[in-house]
């Protein structure tokens, strides 16, 4: 891999091999070049640590085994975890399939999200169509209850009359009978 601003204190090479966490090794003579933590090995800019690209610059200072999930020095041709090959296609591979998985968390999160605010908007609309039937409900119960006094008023002014017009024949009967 070619690391652009870096030279190789040897002989002044530019193209390089990661052979650890923060070693180089220049293909041309052999030398080694020792990086800080966190340095980018294009530009120089030293970086936090565990970043995966290079603030100054933008290129990726860190590639992630697809196998085991370690994260390996940019240019390193096998993962220092498990061995395997760090070949570009399987970190596109790798980059496509998390970016297919992002975006079904983010369609599922979706779903949730929407499905959440229905189920809201349900429970909103049932607690209308509730307060609704109960205020139908006691109209109906004081409609019945008026009814009943209405018809107890009736069936006492029936039963008055029928008990004035009882009386009323036996005082037509006595006074006709006594004549």
């Amino acid at each position: 891999m070619e690391y652009k601003s870096l030279k190789c204190p040897c002989c002044g090479g530019a193209e390089f091999e990661a052979v650890g966490e923060s070693e180089l090794l220049c293909w041309y003579c052999g030398g080694r070049v020792t990086l800080i933590a966190g340095q980018c090995p294009y530009c120089g800019f030293v970086n936090e640590a565990k970043a995966g690209f290079c603030a100054n610059c933008g290129e990726d200072i860190a590639w992630e085994c697809a196998v085991c999930g370690k994260t390996n020095p940019a240019g390193a041709r096998y993962c220092q975890g498990c061995g395997r090959s760090l070949d570009r296609a399987d970190r596109i591979v790798r980059e496509r399939l998390r970016t297919a998985a992002e975006w079904r968390e983010r369609r599922v999160a979706g779903v949730r999200e929407t499905k959440e605010k229905e189920e809201l908007d349900s429970q909103r609309r049932m607690a209308v169509l509730w307060e609704k039937e109960r205020a139908r409900q006691e109209a109906i119960q004081q409609a019945l209850a008026e009814q009943r006094a209405r018809e107890r008023t009736m069936l006492m002014i029936v039963s008055g009359l029928m008990a004035f017009l009882i009386v009323v024949a036996v005082v037509v009967s006595i006074v006709t009978w006594l004549k």
